[in-house]
């Protein structure tokens, strides 16, 4: 397993994925950190690297349970290792060339096509300024020094003497190809010194050269100022604001809607009432007695129902406002998320472009210090993925181990009361054939002694498994993982076996307590070599690969902000 993980993107680029077996898809997914279960899928259909190159994005994640993102990420690095592939192609090509033109006898030149060296405009060559070195002519690279190439030197480099071949001549035909993106601009005399300083265009410079189309720069650094635009509208916050005040104004217009339902049944109630007090105001004779009482009660009703009514309408106005700061929050919620929504396609399409450009095929963009930093951060990733799994495997022993001891905890507790019970026993003489305060204190004593050894046999269990996550477990021994039960088949039926009974049950309680103690040293041996070897080396591998990573993204908007024109 370990040296799987050690392959880095140029290991695995080395070959053509679709000559991969199982174990380099494998080593793929531990690059990238899948999810046991994605591996396990893998494994289960034994998918090799033809099939990689064959299943779409619906088959990775309906037959192999693979998310959106993680296709995502399995597709971009495909893209890289293919990138990888090609480049160790060419590099193959490339030693192939050099060493059939080491085997070239000193001073030959290949025969040139029918029309080389071109005629050059008159002038040429042009005469030496007084004064080395002289300035650069047109379209001439200046260099420092002389630049140090793989490619192989005639004696005309030696000598300063450019060979005729390589003045004046297209980038295609170049004898050993060009450095990416350099095309000669003018032509020279096939005689034409080489100044101190200069260099003919089909010599490499030092290390690759950046070449980056202006349009995809301009295109990165629009996509840039959008991100920063939506940045500055805090998006997060004001979905997070937005989506907390929609939720208070529709809990406050649940209960204003609640209360107004009240209100009007109040109402109704009180219209009735009003009604009845109208329809029975007056009567032939009523007059003479009681039509005061009668008007007075007519009034009270009527400004009860008034009352009532104008409650009613200042509710629905209440309940009207909340409705329209409910649309409100729902408009501002809405753009919210319409603008986290932008800032996140904007980050999603600028780190497309940034990968297309840098790994993707027939791209140029990156350059000698580029590839160095991005070699360097893949280094770590194998090294981190390792130190993970090692938190992740102890971490699981650990958890293993804190449910031993409980259960063993839990377990003695319930021995000590079957103990308690025995002495019991012992005490007052008690039996089956002691009546039925004896039958059912043996009951008791039985009952706690079984859900004790169930309890302790899986607290055993979780060090078998603890034990199987760390072979070396100090302190956990094949002996105590292998315990028979606690408790066998036991008899109350006198005095003597009571005894019996007792005596196991105190031998019990120390095998419990031993092992308990076994538990906790294994468990705190564990917590110690996690604080003190693991979560430094995950945190420092951590930081370096941040530290990395963000410096190789500075460098990369570097090269692209150089390239833009806008």
């Amino acid at each position: 397993r370990g040296e799987r993980w050690r392959w880095s993107r140029v290991e695995m680029g080395s070959r053509a994925i679709e000559t991969w077996g199982t174990e380099e898809v494998g080593a793929l997914l531990a690059r990238l950190e899948m999810s046991d279960n994605v591996v396990q899928e893998f494994k289960a259909n034994s998918v090799q690297g033809k099939d990689l190159c064959e299943l779409s994005d619906e088959d990775l994640m309906n037959d192999l349970k693979m998310t959106k993102l993680q296709v995502r990420k399995l597709r971009r690095e495909l893209e890289a290792v293919k990138q990888g592939s090609a480049e160790s192609a060419h590099k193959v090509e490339r030693d192939s060339t050099v060493a059939q033109a080491a085997a070239t006898p000193a001073g030959y030149s290949p025969p040139m096509p029918a029309g080389y060296p071109p005629a050059m405009p008159a002038g040429y060559p042009p005469a030496t300024p007084a004064g080395y070195p002289p300035a650069a002519p047109a379209g001439y690279a200046l260099y420092e020094s002389a630049p140090q190439t793989d490619m192989p030197q005639t004696a005309a480099h030696a000598s300063h003497t450019a060979p005729q071949e390589y003045w004046g001549q297209p980038a295609a035909s170049a004898p050993y190809g060009t450095p990416y993106g350099y095309t000669p601009q003018v032509a020279a005399p096939s005689s034409a010194p080489w100044p101190h300083g200069y260099a003919p265009p089909a010599a490499t410079p030092a290390g690759k050269r950046s070449v980056i189309r202006p349009e995809d720069a301009n295109h990165w650094k629009a996509l840039g100022r959008t991100i920063d635009e939506y940045e500055r509208k805090n998006a997060e916050l004001a979905l997070q604001d937005s989506t907390a005040k929609l939720k208070n104004v529709e809990s406050r217009a649940q209960a204003e809607k609640a209360r107004l339902h009240e209100l009007e049944q109040k109402l109704a109630k009180a219209a009735k009432e009003k009604h009845k007090v109208e329809e029975d105001k007056w009567y032939p004779g009523k007059h003479l007695t009681s039509h005061k009482k009668q008007e007075e009660r007519a009034s009270e009703k009527l400004k009860e129902y008034e009352k009532i009514s104008a409650e009613v309408n200042a509710h629905k106005l209440k309940l009207d406002g909340l409705r329209s700061d409910a649309a409100s929050a729902k408009a501002v919620l809405g753009q919210a998320q319409a603008d986290l929504q932008a800032l996140q396609r904007a980050r999603e399409e600028r780190s497309m472009l940034v990968i297309k450009l840098f790994k993707g095929q027939g791209t140029h963009a990156s350059d000698a210090t580029e590839d160095a930093l991005e070699s360097e951060l893949d280094s770590y990733a194998p090294k981190l993925a390792e130190v993970k799994m090692t938190k992740q495997t102890y971490s699981m022993a650990a958890m293993e181990l804190d449910m031993a001891v409980k259960g063993i905890e839990k377990a003695t507790q319930m021995t000590q009361q079957a103990y308690g019970r025995a002495n019991a026993d012992l005490v007052l003489g008690l039996g089956p054939t002691n009546g039925p305060l004896g039958a059912a204190n043996d009951i008791q004593k039985r009952r706690a002694l079984q859900d004790a050894n169930n309890t302790y046999q899986m607290a055993i269990q979780n060090m078998a498994r603890a034990k199987m996550h760390i072979p070396d477990l100090p302190n956990v021994s094949e002996a105590t993982i292998h315990q028979p039960p606690v408790f066998g088949d036991l008899i109350f039926d006198n005095i003597i076996s009571d005894m019996i009974v007792r005596k196991q049950i105190q031998k019990s309680l120390a095998m419990m307590q031993k092992t308990q103690a076994e538990a906790k040293e294994a468990l705190g041996w564990l917590n110690g070599k996690i604080s003190s070897t693991v979560d430094p080396e995950l945190h420092r591998l951590e930081a370096m690969y941040e530290s990395k990573s963000n410096e190789l993204e500075a460098y990369r908007a570097k090269l692209l902000s150089a390239a833009a024109t806008t």
